[in-house]
């Protein structure tokens, strides 16, 4: 696999539309993506010493976290508002080599910051409710 530019992976948000557009979240300087599957632990007294699991049998969960500067005032109004509704909202990933993960997910947490001398950031954390449809680009 040949190496990608990070700033290539784009998050974005459903507009709620009858016929359901994405607009990019704006402003993001890093995104994070982690893939979560829980163990089922099926060990007994004939696994020996060793743990065995049971595939294909835990919850799987896709957690995301990115931060950015504020440059879309409308997308992180909606961000703010999803979080203190607790909404489960549509959302997109776009990968460097072509792939898309459509999810919905809820807002975990939603966090603003400043220093007196520099811009205004946030940063987001989303977790995935259902599953995860990927698309091959």
């Amino acid at each position: 696999m040949a190496e990608q530019l990070g700033r290539t992976i784009v998050l974005k948000v459903g507009d709620n539309a009858a016929s359901e557009a994405f607009n990019t979240l704006g402003g993001l300087r890093t995104k994070s993506v982690a893939i979560n599957n829980e163990q089922v632990d099926i060990s007994n007294a004939d696994s020996g010493a060793w743990r065995k699991l049971l595939a294909g049998a835990g919850i799987r969960s896709v957690s995301i976290s990115a931060s950015g500067v504020f440059d879309d005032a409308t997308a992180i109004d909606d961000m703010e508002g999803y979080a203190l509704d607790g909404t489960i909202q549509d959302f997109q990933i776009t990968w460097p080599d072509g792939d898309q993960w459509d999810f919905k997910a809820q807002v975990a947490s939603f966090t603003y910051a400043g220093e007196h001398n520099g811009e205004q950031t946030y940063d987001v954390s989303l977790e995935s409710s259902e599953a995860v449809t990927l698309t091959t680009g």
